[in-house]
Parts: C-alpha cells; structure tokens; sequence
C-alpha cells in the first residue's frame, strides 16, 4: 500500500481487497495482531487475578503468568465455566457506544 493516500473509504476498501499489495497487509497485520493477541494473553492470564488475590507487584505477576502458562498450555483453554454467558450482556451498552461513537466522528 505504501505512501498512496486514499479519498474515499470505498477506495482504500478496493485496494486492500483486490491488489496483492492489500493481501500482504491484511495477512501481515493479521499475523502481527496475532502474536501481540497471544503475548498479551500469556501475560495477563495469571496475573491479574493474582494482583487481586495476593500482595504481589505486576513484574511477578506477569513473570508466574508466562511461566504458568508454559508449564500448563492447554489449561488456560477451559477458562471460566459460563464466563462468556456472563460476561456477553455486559458488553452490549459498551459495544454500542463506542459503535454511536465512531458514527459521530466518521
């Protein structure tokens, strides 16, 4: 895609689909956001209920997540049971504010 700038949303939507210059920056960027996604996760997965439970600082919160997580791999899987059904309404207000946010600004 380089320095080429776009007017219209449609424009940069047809460059990125249709030429492989679009292709390469949309598996790249899934690529990347995939790694930071799974770094993320591997730090947070222990820690912050760590930080809540114990009197511990966040550097060895995160150093016990990361280390958990490489020990156990496939426990982080089951997470909490119905903690999605929980979770999922509670997104909803949040989900379409910042969806009548960004028509705002767009």
């Amino acid at each position: 895609m380089g320095t080429r700038s776009f007017t219209t949303l449609h424009d940069f939507l047809v460059a990125l689909t249709t030429t492989p210059e679009g292709h390469v920056f949309l598996l790249l960027g899934n690529a990347i956001g995939a790694l930071l996604s799974i770094a993320l996760l591997s730090m947070t997965f222990v820690s912050f209920p760590l930080l809540l439970d114990r009197d511990v600082d966040f550097v060895t919160a995160m150093i016990t997540s990361v280390r958990k997580g490489d020990r156990r791999p496939r426990q982080g899987d089951r997470g909490q049971p119905g903690g999605e059904a929980a979770l999922t309404p509670r997104l909803g207000p949040f989900c379409r504010g910042n969806l009548k946010f960004m028509g705002e600004i767009m």
